[in-house]
């Protein structure tokens, strides 16, 4: 018998050199190549020959396919319908062929400050020197049914394959069960999966966040040719011994290879509560955080949650002063909070409970504790109906035993 402990090994990827070079307008190659390539349309780019920042974190991808990868970045604008990258092309004795493109935005708060989006292409090297010669779709099918999936889905989840993040390799399929989805009220709960307490320490390499606080939720995405790609969150449970996937979370079906393999390579996107929730936690129970964190101004409230606050009825100048002041911390009302099921099955339905508010002596949470209802939204917001009105929990409901209810608060 092996322990969970030895089942888990944290991936240590080879060391790559990390390198930019701006491109001439020609092509996405420098110009020492004669004559210069020209597979994007005279497209201006930079070739990105990337490895992960840190020796822990890397997609999926550059786990799988290691130094086949080549990156090329384009700064866009107008329509990213308008860029048409070439499928395949060959250069140095290599052919490369696309596997996934993803548009990285830069965030900013007002419309007018947004950066110009970049495309990002991933081009895998099938055959070449020094190269075992790789059937790019059977090697995907032996990782999940895509062919099954309609090619615009096809090529949404293939973006998953470029996620970031903390990666342990060398799972098993024993350390998972799939579970059905929770219903409540005909409404299913979708996207959270569990994960044992004990699980998260043992796939992070740590429990702690700073202090006493610990990380109680992961959002992931999940690689098992015996299951299929999994992305969302996995909240921690007690009294269960395994990873529980619900079929929400199944974006990929398993792999119809035969003799398909038995490994599983979890990639951790987050840690939550982040470092940040913590600062605020902090500040929320009197406490002082460090004077960096209370003098850094907050983010700016995106514009998307002020035109939905304008929709259902709010002022627009009572959102654009909120914006406002809303960039120190003390004038703060509202927070970014990711969403997961109840753990517990206690919680009455239509109901929310929020981690660390539900001390009323703290001066700093009675505003919140006070109110019987909050206002929360999905995100991205569209429609005004992506908004709710929900009563908030902070005591323990007749049916939780103390011992759960002291658990959930902890």
């Amino acid at each position: 018998k092996h322990s969970l402990l030895n089942t888990l090994k944290m991936a240590k990827p080879p060391p790559r050199s990390v390198s930019q070079v701006l491109m001439n307008e020609k092509g996405p190659f420098n110009e020492k190549y004669t004559p210069p390539l020209n597979i994007n349309g005279n497209i201006p780019a930079k070739i990105l020959f990337t490895a992960p920042s840190r020796p822990n974190t890397m997609s999926f991808l550059s786990y799988w396919a290691g130094d086949r990868i080549q990156l090329l970045n384009y700064d866009t604008s107008g329509k990213v319908e308008n860029y048409n990258p070439e499928r395949n092309f060959e250069t140095e004795g290599r052919s490369f062929s696309l596997i996934a493109r993803k548009v990285r935005r830069e965030a900013s708060g007002f419309s007018w400050m947004r950066k110009k989006d970049a495309l990002e292409l991933s081009y895998i090297a099938t055959k070449g020197q020094m190269l075992q010669q790789w059937s790019l779709q059977k090697r995907l099918e032996a990782i999940g049914d895509f062919q099954a999936l309609a090619p615009l889905k096809a090529v949404s989840r293939l973006e998953l394959l470029l996620t970031p993040g903390n990666l342990n390799e060398r799972l098993s399929t024993e350390n998972f069960e799939l579970i059905d989805d929770v219903i409540e009220d005909d409404d299913p709960h979708v996207g959270c999966g569990f994960i044992p307490e004990n699980f998260i320490s043992t796939v992070l390499g740590k429990r702690q966040i700073s202090g006493t606080k610990k990380i109680e939720s992961i959002q992931v995405r999940i690689f098992a040719p015996k299951f299929g790609i999994f992305k969302g969150m996995l909240f921690a449970k007690q009294g269960i011994t395994k990873i529980q996937l619900p079929s929400s979370m199944k974006k990929v079906g398993p792999s119809k290879t035969k003799g398909a393999a038995n490994w599983v390579v979890l990639v951790v996107k987050g840690e939550f509560p982040t470092k940040n929730n913590s600062y605020y936690d902090k500040y929320l129970n009197n406490g002082h955080p460090c004077k960096s964190y209370i003098e850094k101004p907050a983010k700016i409230l995106s514009d998307m949650y002020l035109n939905l606050m304008v929709g259902l009825g709010v002022p627009e100048v009572v959102m654009k002063d909120y914006q406002k002041r809303a960039l120190k911390l003390h004038e703060l009302k509202h927070t970014h909070l990711k969403g997961v099921i109840d753990p517990t099955g206690k919680l009455p339905l239509g109901s929310i409970f929020i981690t660390g508010i539900h001390n009323k002596e703290c001066e700093r949470q009675k505003e919140i504790v006070s109110k019987k209802r909050i206002f929360v939204t999905r995100s991205p917001c569209l429609e005004p109906s992506d908004g709710k009105m929900l009563p908030i929990v902070t005591r323990r409901p007749k049916e939780m035993p103390k011992n759960t209810w002291d658990w959930l608060c902890s």
